[in-house]
């Protein structure tokens, strides 16, 4: 038995052994095995082996129980499957576009390194990976990204004492009249968000939503930051509803800076509408089609 033949072998009883895991994703184990298949031998760089590494990974991330650490995995998984060059460091990369020391549109050494900074980040930047992944109707759809935009809210007081609920990061001073209406695949109850989704104006304006969705994958990269660099489990929600079955997401509180206005910027506690279940939803069924885009750039590299 060749070595080829022998990964193919163990492939075919990690599939038998674990396909309970995957039914979210492949529809029969044959569907699974065929994926595999599109490991082997597609580049020097990319073997069976790398098809049950990814496997194993998701494996483990499916009996997490931990929502906050399985939030942090399923990041990191996007952020794999998203990568579509070869990593470089700054410096390679800086040789590679070379960059002059200086730069005529800025007018400071700290404003151009910053410029620098943000274009490599753009490029090769884990962060911006799940960005872009968010902002790409191929996996979140227009109305998935508006139920998500208004999954987070605060509460901000009023001048009379009062408090508001206002959806946090659509930007919009005022939200229409609340409706009851369910995004499907998410299962976020739209009624809670104090949204009318018909009414929404993020329904109109791509720009707001661009931006809306932006500030949600940056949210929660920014609780996979605190556990990842300053081990903090920040308290995440596990996206299910209650055992009483009543029409209200779970949330959980999070600080986060948010620029009100363009003089001044402070800091919110924020609920969010929006859990790890979700999240994983999410995954599951863009989860063959990040396959397809991770073999086919490991072809072109």
């Amino acid at each position: 038995m060749t070595e080829t033949e022998s990964e193919m072998q163990q492939s075919r009883e990690f599939i038998t052994k674990n396909f309970a895991f995957f039914k979210d994703v492949y529809q029969t184990k044959e569907e699974m095995l065929g994926y595999c298949e599109k490991f082997r031998g597609t580049h020097e760089t990319l073997t069976v082996s790398d098809f049950l590494a990814i496997h194993e990974y998701y494996k483990t991330m499916r009996q997490m129980n931990n929502s906050t650490v399985k939030l942090v995995m399923i990041i990191s998984l996007i952020e794999k499957l998203c990568s579509e060059r070869k990593y470089v460091d700054f410096a390679e990369w800086l040789q590679e576009t070379e960059h002059s020391s200086e730069n005529e549109h800025c007018k400071s050494k700290h404003k151009h390194c910053k410029k620098m900074w943000n274009e490599y980040n753009q490029e090769y930047g884990s962060s911006g990976k799940f960005q872009k992944f968010f902002e790409n109707y191929k996996y979140v759809s227009r109305d998935e990204q508006i139920a998500l935009v208004g999954s987070v809210e605060t509460y901000i007081k009023k001048s009379n004492g009062s408090l508001s609920l206002v959806k946090l990061l659509c930007h919009e001073a005022t939200c229409p009249e609340e409706k009851k209406e369910v995004d499907s695949n998410l299962g976020l109850v739209l009624a809670h968000l104090g949204c009318d989704y018909q009414k929404c104006p993020l329904l109109e304006d791509d720009g707001k939503l661009k931006r809306g969705i932006g500030d949600f994958a940056g949210l929660l990269y920014e609780i996979r930051n605190r556990f990842v660099h300053n081990a903090l489990l920040t308290q995440f929600p596990s996206g299910k509803m209650s055992r009483f079955n009543v029409e209200s997401p779970v949330v959980s509180m999070k600080e986060l800076r948010f620029r009100k206005t363009k003089r001044r910027a402070r800091t919110l506690r924020a609920t969010i509408a929006f859990g790890a279940e979700q999240l994983e939803t999410i995954l599951n069924y863009n989860f063959k089609q990040l396959l397809d885009a991770y073999v086919a750039s490991k072809a072109h590299s």
